[in-house]
């Protein structure tokens, strides 16, 4: 017997999404899926993957968006541990590179780390974290 090419269901694929950006694994998703819609979805998990790839792709970037923002957010509120991994993932700002900097600077008034000088930017000293 031939395998039957399944067509894509917007409204499948809608759910694939939702139940994605909540982090609901593959397999859960396609047993809803398969319950609710028995004949129109794939029996097998790979084809089932394979066909709403697309609405994945979209549910786990709405995640990855929703997070991102929150950081961000916190980040610009003020949250010292937000700006530091914000800067990290997406400044290209590591401790390494500050001490290497640091090491670098002959003037002992051009050694301020690069930290210290987001949070007096960001008008927080030393003395609010410790």
């Amino acid at each position: 017997m031939a395998n039957r090419l399944y067509e894509h269901i917007p409204e499948v694929g809608l759910q694939v999404q939702a139940m994605v950006s909540n982090g609901v694994a593959y397999k859960t998703i396609h047993d809803y899926c398969r319950a609710e819609w028995p004949h129109e979805v794939p029996k097998h998990l790979q084809t089932f993957v394979k066909n709403y790839s697309d609405d994945i792709v979209r549910g786990k970037a709405l995640t990855t968006s929703e997070i991102g923002s929150c950081v961000v957010r916190q980040a610009k509120d003020g949250d010292f541990n937000s700006q530091k991994f914000y800067l990290q993932s997406h400044g290209g700002w590591s401790p390494q590179t500050t001490e290497n900097n640091r090491d670098i600077t002959e003037d002992p008034d051009e050694a301020k780390s690069a930290i210290d000088d987001l949070a007096n930017a960001l008008g927080r000293n030393k003395s609010d974290n410790e």
